[in-house]
């Protein structure tokens, strides 16, 4: 017993002696707003008690919040016919607009001593519409200035991002920057380097705006960079062009910074620190190679600080390994991102003057625990809400075995991280206990939506019948994205006998009820606990029904669609007509009628007469039609691309009528969306990531061949 408490002494004394070197932290804040299983940041106290337990517990005396202002209509055009991710952007407009999220995490942490660093992607300003993503978003800025972005050899691919080289462009972002970290008190801003989306295709698809061929051209005036194959050497020097630009940016910016008294930081890819990293596990480049100086910006002082990005910890000693030499006597400061930040294997880099960084977006970040303390049940008592707050956690996980009597009185603790504690720990007990069901009911009406998540968290682990009605009331009066989210999770630990319960909440008052009642049913289905046919007409009443909403009906369309194996003839055809219908008489939003057409295309194998197959064909080929010269469509930028893709669904007859667009000569912008269907393919893919990946070669040929006059860029 001695030698037990003599290591855990030990142990707790490395901890402390870890925390003393400083320690930093990192917030994602939308995946927060996302992910159930993370720290909640969806009110000022959630933020608080965050940043308190952080400071007080790990020392950690800074945080990288990745804002979420650059996701608001006035800064950005989003789109999406995703309904989880519908909701999500309205739940992160929800928290900036009425809760002030980033604003409030500034002030939070300086009211800690915390400095606080402005988290952004250096090229991540969205993409053309068109494009494939996981959800559709393109900055203001680049919308009305096409021409600031990056270009295929061709000038009519954009990349995505913006590009550095327009002396205007630079301008504007360090104006951009400086007024953001001002009006909200960030200390400094950092850039993560890669592009969150799949609208590349090849490696060499773009790099190709004027002042980056003209810099090639100085060095190899005989080399077409447009035409010609390049040797190794040559696609080093074109890299380098094009972050040439990116450090003249960078150099900008830190002068612009450096008078306000602000600091520069920027993430360096620890497997290939020369260039720009890839989106995280991707195959692929988002904007293809950019050479990143990164020693021309330490010798010069250009930046204050070097972020050694997530890696495997062997490349990310090597890159440490060359960095420390080169920082040793200037102001740059070296950062390590790590799920082990208090490991001993980064000792002799912390007394070197590296401070590691807590990933507190995932639910593995080294400092899992609000208090590396160890608890017993006396600290549920404790005047300190950090170690009550454990305490729970500790019970909830079972490495500690509490009455739970015991700690009852906490379910009306004023600090919310320990009332968001509080209930799995009784969840556990009330499965022994279902005497404990109601307690957990009751924190359906906690005011602070973290702890409601909680408690219908915990109902999946012990409920009783009457428990359906509480949640459902829950969603009535506090609907919101990660709650319902959470809810169809917790509903389908119940028993496939709500199943009639479920059925008849498709018809209350609520939509957040019926959206939960809809997912939770297609998971039954799924499952296989349900009967598709049982559901499908009462799910696909949603569809006819006037005041229902776009985002539930988008729901219905998806699940229907996702059930189609599952369902008989009869009703696989009358979906087919629900979805035709949907898009003929383009009578609901948008987004609603864009997802039937994406949808169709998932139904093509189930169509049954040629005349059925013939009217979808003819459907899709007149909304085609509407994206011409002369469109005033609201989706004129993108739609078109939706209903290209379900037209080449039909195969060779799709593809002859995309081929007759293609062909003719009076419109312009139809000729040159049909070859964008046809050559320059974007669609749902599972292969490669989600990126459709095309040789370089096949690519140029395709345009040398197919591609009819360039018309121009739309705004959408």
């Amino acid at each position: 017993m001695l030698k037990k408490t003599i290591i855990l002494f030990a142990l707790v004394l490395s901890v402390e002696f870890a925390v003393a070197d400083g320690l930093y932290a990192f917030c994602g804040t939308g995946d927060n707003l996302w992910n159930t299983n993370t720290e909640p940041v969806d009110s000022l106290n959630t933020i608080d008690g965050m940043m308190e337990w952080m400071n007080r517990s790990y020392g950690i005396s800074r945080m990288y919040w990745r804002a979420i202002q650059g996701l608001q209509p006035e800064e950005t055009r989003l789109f999406s016919t995703e309904p989880s991710v519908l909701g999500w952007l309205d739940w992160v407009e929800y928290q900036q607009k009425k809760r002030q999220s980033d604003k409030s995490a500034v002030r939070v942490a300086k009211k800690y001593g915390m400095e606080v660093f402005l988290y952004l992607g250096l090229f991540e300003h969205g993409v053309q519409p068109d494009a494939q993503n996981s959800y559709q978003f393109e900055s203001i800025f680049r919308m009305n200035h096409p021409e600031w972005c990056g270009i295929d050899r061709w000038g009519e691919r954009r990349e995505p991002g913006i590009s550095f080289t327009n002396p205007e462009t630079r301008a504007e972002m360090v104006r951009k920057y400086l007024e953001q970290i001002e009006e909200f008190g960030y200390d400094g801003i950092n850039f993560y380097t890669y592009v969150e989306n799949y609208a590349i295709r090849f490696n060499h698809e773009f790099g190709f705006e004027p002042a980056v061929m003209q810099m090639f051209k100085e060095a190899f005036p005989a080399v077409d960079l447009r035409k010609d194959r390049l040797t190794t050497q040559q696609e080093e020097y074109w890299y380098k062009c094009r972050g040439h630009f990116v450090t003249l940016f960078l150099r900008e910016l830190s002068a612009a910074l450096r008078t306000k008294g602000k600091k520069l930081s920027i993430c360096i890819d620890s497997d290939e620190p020369q260039y720009n990293q890839p989106w995280w596990g991707m195959p692929i480049r988002g904007n293809g190679k950019v050479h990143f100086d990164y020693q021309a910006w330490i010798r010069e002082g250009i930046v204050d600080e070097i972020w050694v990005q997530l890696a495997s910890p062997t490349n990310q000693k090597k890159l440490l390994d060359e960095l420390i030499p080169l920082t040793r006597g200037t102001k740059v400061r070296l950062t390590l991102r790590t799920p082990d930040p208090l490991g001993e294997q980064w000792e002799p880099y912390r007394k070197q003057g590296v401070t590691a960084i807590a990933v507190i977006t995932w639910v593995k970040n080294g400092i899992e625990r609000y208090t590396p303390r160890q608890t017993d049940e006396n600290m549920l008592e404790d005047s300190d809400w950090i170690n009550r707050a454990q305490t729970l956690r500790d019970i909830a996980s079972g490495k500690l075995q509490v009455d739970p009597q015991k700690y009852l009185s906490l379910q009306n603790d004023p600090m919310v991280l320990v009332r968001r504690n509080f209930y799995p720990a009784l969840g556990k007990a009330a499965q022994q206990d279902p005497a404990l069901i109601p307690v957990i009911e009751k924190g359906l009406k906690d005011p602070e939506n973290s702890v409601r998540i909680s408690s219908v968290k915990s109902l999946a682990q012990a409920h009783r019948p009457e428990s359906l009605e509480a949640i459902f009331t829950a969603l009535e009066k506090t609907p919101n994205f990660q709650f319902t989210m959470q809810t169809v999770t917790t509903l389908l630990a119940f028993d496939a006998g709500i199943k009639d319960k479920l059925l008849a909440g498709l018809s209350a008052k609520a939509p957040a009820v019926r959206e939960a009642c809809v997912r939770t049913l297609y998971q039954f289905v799924n499952k296989e606990k349900i009967d598709a046919n049982e559901v499908f007409m009462p799910i696909l009443s949603l569809l006819h029904a006037k005041n229902e909403t776009a985002t539930n009906k988008i729901w219905s369309i998806t699940r229907l669609t996702g059930m189609r194996m599952k369902l008989s003839e009869n009703n696989q055809q009358q979906l087919i007509a629900a979805l035709c219908d949907l898009v003929e008489k383009e009578e609901d939003a948008l987004e609603v009628v864009l997802s039937a057409v994406e949808n169709l295309r998932h139904l093509i194998p189930f169509i049954n007469t040629p005349e059925t197959r013939l009217k979808v064909q003819n459907e899709l080929a007149d909304l085609f039609a509407e994206y011409g010269d002369d469109s005033t469509r609201k989706d004129a930028a993108f739609g078109w691309r939706r209903v290209g893709n379900s037209l080449k669904g039909f195969g060779q007859d799709g593809e002859s009528i995309l081929q007759q667009f293609l062909a003719q000569k009076e419109d312009k912008f139809l000729a040159y969306h049909a070859y964008q269907v046809l050559y320059e393919v974007q669609e749902d893919v599972k292969s490669n990531r989600g990126f459709n990946l095309v040789e370089e070669e096949t690519a140029i040929n395709h345009h040398i061949r197919f591609a009819p006059a360039f018309p121009g860029w739309r705004k959408w």
